[in-house]
């Protein structure tokens, strides 16, 4: 096996981390790269699956195989007949492809959308938002919280003891003189 290069397989029903982890430690070679083939919503990553890394000697990829417009096909026989088609064609090598995510990355993406880091002085933003607050007399029992929005859509409210800081996509000063509220 440490002669194999490129190993091209329909994707097991119920792979798991396990599996993958069999096939890092069994490999004596020095690069393999491992195409899973599937319909596309059948590709998942295996919970647990390992952190890739730049010099490992094995590589997972997912390689899509296309569905019909009804999607009346059986899954198996499409990437049966996937495979064949392009090993008879000799562009089995050349397919498209992407790498496995890890389970870390996964996870990452299940977090949701992380906001990228704001470029302005927190001491500026502090400042402005004081100003802001003093001028429309937040926290006044009687007065209600008044609403600014930053830009890209993004609303927030400031109350008694909290306020916005941020929205992304925009310069923080742009969305400034927007506002809205107090007296």
């Amino acid at each position: 096996m440490s002669s194999l290069r490129t190993f091209v397989l329909m994707r097991p029903p119920r792979l798991k981390a396990e599996h993958i982890d069999t096939v890092f430690k069994s490999y004596k070679g020095t690069s393999l790269d491992v195409v899973l083939v599937d319909v596309n919503s059948d590709h998942k990553t295996p919970p647990g699956t390992r952190n890739w890394k730049d010099d490992d000697t094995v590589r997972i990829w997912e390689a899509d195989v296309p569905v019909s417009f009804y999607g009346d096909d059986d899954d198996v026989v499409l990437c049966d007949n996937w495979i064949w088609t392009h090993g008879v064609k000799g562009t089995l090598w050349t397919q498209e492809k992407r790498r496995m995510a890890s389970w870390e990355e996964i996870e990452r993406r299940l977090a949701g959308h992380i906001i990228p880091p704001l470029i302005v002085p927190v001491s500026a933003l502090l400042s402005i938002l004081a100003a802001q607050m003093r001028s429309s007399h937040v926290g006044d029992d009687n007065v209600q919280s008044p609403k600014c929005g930053f830009g890209g859509g993004e609303e927030a409210y400031y109350g008694r003891g909290a306020c916005c800081v941020a929205s992304y996509g925009e310069n923080f000063t742009d969305g400034v003189d927007k506002f809205e509220g107090g007296s």
